[in-house]
């Protein structure tokens, strides 16, 4: 949410460097609107996510499984050993059919090619850098937003043409003058190549004959000479593969230089291994036996060198295993995401309240964004969990038995909320008739004889609140700063808490701070209704008969207030 600010900055007020924009209120309840609407879309594909992740997860693991057991390691003799199996082989990659690769565009690299696997190129122009940093601060009043972005400026290598986001009045305030000397990046020339990777449609390994789908799994790192050079009166070589021009140079900083690198396959190590299914000397995907919800999933790789069979599957199982986590950490935070959605609405409208708006905003986004993590937790773990169950019960099992834990802890948290919310003060007997009663002393060898009644002086009733006992003590009736009786708020107010100093806190501590400047503040001993007990002496008395053990706390806060 960021701190409170006052509204929208003048180009005066802003440091060097900087520029700002203002989200109104009305713009960004818009927007929370739109979230709220598109969270049940939102949750939908997180759920289809995981659950596909999952079972992608299992069906994986089996055909890795039964790839292992399936494969048969051959030579480099023979094309058709083992035809139609899952084979392992590595043999030396051969020159024989492979054609020339070069670059896609750059008219001074089209002459340039290398034959190998394939052909990795990397372009760089230095150039000058611009660097963003956002800080986004709520305003007071309104509901809105400004946002303050900072700009700064260096100079580096970039595989990509840079491009400036800053307003000239920010970039003119900021280190881009000493930085860049003043210069704008010059537009990616069309002499030099972009970045990219060619690969080889075939090749041929010892006598078998791979495709380009097991040739794209090599790793392109091996700076290489091409066959032709690119022209040296614009381009001079500064290492194995690596080329340089100054020729677009924009200023004494270097601004504009090219740089090109050129990767393939290392030739000084021509060994590779192979994994897939043999059909006649060419080695292709093979296919895993199908099972219980799995078919269609397919094994087959190519890597540099000599590699054993447990050496590629362990790394199969790592990558399943890596990817699994990443799409479940990516599942999780979408479902998180879509159940915040549903109250950014809410905190929203709560920023709209003047002044102390943002600051309850952000306790909104916060609270908001802990309880959303609950339902998601409890949907991932929901979705998961079936589909573990259908496919593997044991450890599907554990992940429901951790819902259901989940699900029975929060519907205990809020039962036992509700019960503290509905609890209330332990109220005094009432008497069937609330006039005074008196006892006739007992004579021995008589029965004891009905009280007796004791009629009070003809006078005027008090009327009483509504819902408070007559039998309450009267300081407990009067009405409390926020319109309710005392006795209504210290019901709901439940059992009386105490700090480490002995004195009451809460609604209690109110209620005696109350009876305690009525007495400092009035001539409250001439009012008939204190004949009995004054103000404080009620509380008092009314705190004792509910909550006996807290008597001494209430004394403690009565000295405490009238020191």
């Amino acid at each position: 949410m960021g701190n409170v600010f006052s509204g929208f900055l003048t180009p005066e007020a802003l440091g060097a460097g900087q520029e700002s924009s203002e989200q109104s209120g009305c713009s960004r309840m818009k927007g929370a609107m739109c979230g709220f609407l598109m969270a049940p879309f939102i949750l939908l594909g997180a759920l289809i996510l995981v659950g596909w992740n999952e079972k992608r997860a299992v069906c994986e693991a089996k055909a890795i499984l039964a790839g292992e057991a399936a494969v048969e390691e051959v030579g480099c003799t023979s094309a058709y050993e083992m035809s139609g199996e899952l084979v392992l082989l590595s043999c030396e990659l051969q020159t024989s059919g492979l054609r020339p690769l070069n670059p896609p565009d750059g008219r001074d690299f089209a002459g340039v090619n290398f034959r190998g696997l394939g052909l990795r190129v990397t372009s760089e122009m230095y150039q000058c850098l611009e660097t963003e940093r956002s800080e986004t601060r709520s305003n007071t009043a309104g509901g809105g937003k400004t946002t303050i972005k900072t700009y700064s400026y260096r100079r580096d290598w970039s595989s990509t043409q840079a491009t400036f986001r800053a307003t000239s009045a920010a970039r003119e305030s900021s280190n881009w003058a000493v930085a860049c000397d003043r210069t704008e990046n010059p537009s990616w020339p069309l002499e030099v190549p972009k970045g990219s990777t060619e690969y080889a449609q075939s090749a041929a390994v010892g006598p078998y004959t791979v495709g380009s789908t097991l040739i794209r799994n090599v790793a392109l790192n091996s700076p290489v000479e091409p066959e032709r050079a690119p022209p040296p009166s614009i381009w001079q070589k500064v290492g194995a593969g690596v080329y340089e021009s100054n020729r677009w140079r924009r200023s004494t900083s270097g601004i504009g230089d090219v740089r090109v690198r050129l990767y393939g396959n290392d030739w000084n190590k021509p060994t590779y291994t192979v994994l897939g299914e043999n059909l006649d000397g060419t080695i292709g995907k093979w296919e895993a036996p199908a099972s219980w919800l799995c078919s269609g999933e397919t094994l087959a790789t190519m890597e540099a060198g000599s590699v054993t069979s447990s050496d590629i599957f362990s790394k199969m199982k790592s990558a399943n295993s890596f990817l699994t986590w990443v799409l479940r950490f990516i599942g999780f935070l979408i479902l998180w995401l879509g159940f915040s959605c549903f109250c950014r609405p809410l905190e929203v409208l709560v920023d709209c309240i003047p002044f102390c708006g943002p600051f309850l905003g952000d306790i909104v986004e916060a609270v908001a964004c802990c309880v959303a993590c609950l339902p998601a937790t409890a949907c991932f773990l929901v979705v998961a969990g079936i589909v573990w169950v259908v496919m593997r019960p044991v450890v599907g099992g554990i992940c429901l038995a951790i819902v259901i834990t989940i699900v029975i802890g929060f519907i205990a948290f809020r039962m036992t909320r509700s019960r503290r919310a509905s609890s209330e003060v332990v109220p005094l007997k009432v008497e069937q008739d609330d006039q005074p009663q008196v006892q006739t002393p007992a004579v021995i060898g008589q029965p004891v004889s009905e009280p007796v009644k004791v009629q009070p002086e003809d006078q005027p009733e008090a009327p009483q609140p509504a819902g408070v006992p007559a039998n309450i003590p009267e300081f407990i009736k009067t009405t409390s700063p926020n319109g309710d009786t005392w006795f209504t708020v210290l019901k709901y107010a439940g059992e009386p808490q105490v700090n480490d100093q002995g004195v009451l806190t809460g609604p209690w501590f109110d209620c005696m701070k109350a009876a305690v400047d009525l007495e400092k503040n009035t001539e409250w001993g001439n009012d008939p209704r204190w004949a009995a007990d004054g103000p404080c002496g009620c509380v008092i008395n009314y705190l004792c008969q509910a909550y006996p053990d807290k008597g001494q706390a209430g004394n403690a806060t009565e000295n405490e207030l009238r020191q």
